[in-house]
């Protein structure tokens, strides 16, 4: 795995398999965004990781597609909405 660089979120620096995870295109990421809400899904052997990035201005409400554990609020327990502030990120691992 390559050296990590100053600023670099350490919450992000998951271990993947060389050359990156493939993107898991058995399920879609998560049918109906609200509007300015991105995903991306990666999955690997250390599991399945989404990535939510709130474009717009506006807190918003997400459904997840199945539950999963909020990696940078250090929740505790898996749930199936998420709250993004406006221009916020979430990095969600599925158990």
């Amino acid at each position: 795995m390559p050296a990590h660089h100053d600023g670099v979120c350490a919450a992000l620096a998951v271990p993947v398999a060389p050359g990156g995870a493939p993107r898991d295109r058995r399920r879609p990421p998560f049918p109906g965004l609200p509007e300015h809400v991105q995903a991306t899904v990666r999955a690997g052997d250390g599991g399945r990781f989404a990535f939510l990035l709130n474009h717009g201005q506006e807190e918003v409400e997400v459904g997840l597609p199945a539950p999963m554990t909020d990696a940078l609020a250090r929740q505790a327990a898996p749930t199936d909405r998420i709250t993004l502030p406006g221009a916020g990120v979430a990095v969600l691992i599925e158990p």
